[in-house]
This record gives structure tokens, C-alpha cells and sequence, in this order.
């Protein structure tokens, strides 16, 4: 979920509620879509935190430890190999 300055999006502007109160909110304030509305609102200093990014960065914290995991086990599984010198 998207919040403004700690507040959250739909709570601060309620417009975004409703689809046809959307997009007439959003041909007032000049923008096509409500991605280029945050833009708009962080460029005029509003703090905008777009919820998206942190579930991304969750799952991606996950994805990369289990990598890191699957990888120190197959190393640990495999046996070392010598090279062979008694043709």
C-alpha cells in the first residue's frame, strides 16, 4: 500500500476510490496514471513511499538466501575431485 507523508494513499486522497473520480482527478492535476501522480507528488516534496517496493524486496531477500543455501549445500555435497595421474 502506497502512503503520503505516513498517511496512506487512499485515506489522504479519496478520489482513488472510485474509478471514474480517478481519472477526473487525474486530468485535473495534468498526469495520465497514478504512477505519474506519486511522481508529481515527489517532485513537490510530498514523501511518498510506494508499498510495491517492499514486497519486492521481500521476496527477493527470500529468493537470494535460498539460493545461497542451495549452493553451500550442493558444494557440501559433492565430493572433491583429484586429478587422475595413474594412466
Amino acid at each position: 500500500m502506497s502512503t503520503v507523508n505516513g498517511q496512506p494513499l487512499l485515506e489522504k486522497y479519496p478520489q482513488f476510490k472510485n474509478a471514474v473520480t480517478e481519472k477526473a482527478f487525474l486530468a485535473e492535476r495534468g498526469v495520465g496514471n497514478l504512477e505519474e501522480f506519486l511522481k508529481s507528488l515527489t517532485t513537490a516534496g510530498e514523501n511518498v513511499v510506494n508499498g510495491i517496493n517492499t514486497g519486492y524486496m521481500i521476496i527477493f531477500s527470500i529468493c537470494a538466501v535460498s539460493y545461497l543455501v542451495g549452493w553451500i549445500v550442493m558444494k557440501t555435497l559433492v565430493p572433491k575431485y583429484r586429478p587422475i595421474t595413474d594412466l
